[in-house]
């Protein structure tokens, strides 16, 4: 492999420590709304400008005797998902997810939190926001692209904004 520039001493093509640190910079710049109703725990915007995470979602969980703060790994998973589904690449929502949830795997990890343990925890909370009859404060302006890749028409029935359906009815 070669590069461009001469790497530091102390630089790493893999480093934990700045996963970390783009992680933390990704949270940073993004602006993160928790007051409202999200399906599929977290979302974002159809212009990609706001990211949500459901009101219900626990801000961190307890392991080995430390918090880990959920928040930067999932808006590092939406963050990446809604860039690769808008821009250039273009993708549909599978692929982008996929894409996604490897990175924010990584991250975990870079956190010093095993995937199965952060997986199984997050499983839970994916179960118990996603069984609600109904979906009464949804962001306006959700991105309900995912639903829709997903023909998850019954969680699109349940989902309101402002006391009206988010979803037209349309299965495009």
């Amino acid at each position: 492999m070669s590069f461009r520039f001469r790497p530091n001493p102390s630089d790493w093509l893999l480093s934990d420590k700045i996963l970390n640190e783009a992680d933390r910079e990704i949270v940073a710049n993004a602006k993160v709304h928790s007051e409202f109703d999200v399906p599929y725990v977290a979302g974002y915007s159809v212009d990609g400008e706001r990211f949500y995470i459901d009101r219900n979602l626990p801000k961190s969980f307890q392991h080995e005797g430390r918090p880990f703060v959920v928040r930067t790994t999932l808006i590092l998973h939406e963050v990446v998902e809604k860039a690769l589904e808008k821009e250039a690449a273009g993708i549909p929502y599978q692929l982008a997810h996929q894409i996604a949830l490897r990175a924010e795997r990584a991250a975990a990890e870079a956190a010093n939190i095993s995937w199965d343990v952060y997986n199984n925890w997050f499983d839970t909370q994916i179960k118990e926001i996603g069984s609600r009859d109904r979906y009464d404060n949804c962001p306006p302006d959700l991105d309900l692209q995912p639903y829709l890749d997903e023909r998850d028409w019954s969680t699109l029935e349940k989902m309101y904004a402002n006391g009206k359906p988010l979803w037209n009815g349309k299965k495009s």
